[in-house]
């Protein structure tokens, strides 16, 4: 989401550039990897537009966009939450308060930049810790940037907390990540179970979140269709509904790429990149197909690990 002007060249010659602009504002992130991978001027196309609905999302709050993009890059930090969807699926309203989400000991970085830099108004509320980290909002002009500080070098690590799946997307200043884009794009999330009273009843408060969530046309459920084919075709981890099957942001089901088009060569380099570094792996839990799982295990607990991404590569 560095700054990239959109392309002077035609995507089609049968629209005019104002059209193709006017209709890429309305595309999801799925239209936009098609475009991309047509042509030249669909990758242009891609990281123009990115750029575009990032100054929206926090238009009236930055004074220099370019350079609090830069301290989003240097200290690995990324937009998350509805924020993320926001800029990733645009029929998404835009959220009250822009989710930023950074590595353990550059949290109060990105808050002295915020604060110094670009003249937000700190505050810290009372038991500033909830399931996802330590936060602190910052606030300007009306708007609202919760900062959440991750408990390692992962920034990525309170994300895998949501409370369903739709939220795991994320945006940096050089990609973008959608764990479950065939879900997501449907509007459709499956709720975490660690969200879940015993991992299979659904708690009143969740239940509030999903009422005003399906105001926005959206479904949910707590985990996946099991049959009896599923189980004789089961494969174990591979498996996509297995209890223990494992997921990592960046693997071969991520929806994910660069925001940055091939054109875009002056953008600043640093030395040390978390999210190349790290990543977190997770699996959702269940119950086993039987005896020969796991060890005998009838149900397994969700969990997820901060990992170093080259063990899963």
């Amino acid at each position: 989401m560095y700054p990239a002007p959109f392309p002077l060249a035609r995507l089609s010659p049968t629209f005019c550039q104002d059209v193709v602009i006017a209709i890429s504002a309305h595309l999801d992130i799925d239209c936009l990897l098609t475009l991309r991978a047509a042509s030249r001027v669909g990758d242009q196309l891609l990281a123009a537009e990115i750029t575009t609905r990032c100054r929206k999302l926090f238009r009236g709050m930055l004074d220099d966009y370019e350079a609090f993009v830069r301290e989003l890059d240097m200290t690995s930090s990324v937009i998350g939450s509805t924020a993320a969807l926001r800029l990733l699926y645009p029929s998404t309203p835009q959220p009250d308060e822009i989710h930023v989400f950074t590595p353990n000991k550059l949290f109060f970085h990105v808050a002295a930049y915020l604060v110094h830099c670009e003249h937000f108004a700190l505050c810290i509320p009372p038991h500033a810790s909830g399931r996802r980290g330590h936060f602190a909002k910052l606030t300007k002009n009306g708007g609202t940037i919760k900062l959440v500080q991750s408990p390692s070098a992962s920034p990525l690590e309170p994300i895998v907390r949501h409370w369903h799946t739709g939220l795991f997307a994320y945006v940096s200043a050089r990609r973008f990540c959608v764990p479950y884009s065939s879900l997501t794009s449907q509007r459709h999330g499956l709720i975490n179970p660690r969200s879940l009273l015993n991992y299979t009843h659904i708690p009143h408060s969740v239940r509030e979140k999903i009422h005003d969530w399906k105001g926005e046309r959206w479904r949910f459920t707590t985990m996946m269709k099991m049959t009896r084919w599923s189980r004789a075709q089961c494969r174990g981890v591979a498996s996509i509904v297995c209890a223990a099957a494992r997921r990592y942001f960046g693997d071969a089901s991520c929806l994910g790429g660069p925001t940055l088009s091939l054109d875009d060569q002056e953008v600043p380099t640093y030395p040390y990149d978390a999210l190349e570094e790290w990543t977190v792996l997770w699996w959702r839990s269940g119950e086993t197909y039987g005896q020969a799982c796991h060890c005998e295990a009838h149900v397994i607990d969700p969990g997820y690990r901060v990992c170093l991404r080259v063990t899963l590569v």
